[in-house]
């Protein structure tokens, strides 16, 4: 069967979702890209996603039949409360919260990090 990894994902670039003061950090870094003398088109493109993607509902999320690992960090920049309605929303999901860990925390806690993935995989 297949099987979906998840980390520090969101389902929309919000308030509801993502830290409001690194939402703001990201909007000043793409107001500051834009009127660069030489924009780099890379992390314009890069801050227009992480600003606008993806626009996604629960209703959609539960439309997902793979058992889904959802994880984040305990102090990710994406809400603790939306990820767990993102794992609630996905039918098969088991959620994984890494303690002390931050939205890196597949190089923060990476023997943890790996041990659940693969564990989860190999199911």
């Amino acid at each position: 069967m297949r099987r979906l990894a998840i980390m520090g994902a969101n389902l929309f670039p919000t308030p509801e979702a993502i830290e409001p003061d690194f939402l703001a950090f990201l909007r000043k870094q793409h107001q500051q890209e834009q009127l660069a003398e030489v924009p780099n088109p890379n992390r314009a493109r890069l801050l227009r996603l992480l600003l606008q993607e993806p626009q996604m509902t629960f209703a959609e999320l539960r439309r997902v039949a793979a058992p889904t690992l959802v994880m984040a960090g305990q102090h990710d920049v994406i809400l603790e409360a939306h990820t767990q309605a993102l794992a609630k929303a996905l039918p098969q999901s088991k959620l994984i919260i890494f303690p002390k860990a931050s939205h890196y925390a597949p190089q923060e806690v990476p023997t943890a990090f790996n041990k659940a993935v693969l564990s989860f995989l190999q199911r």
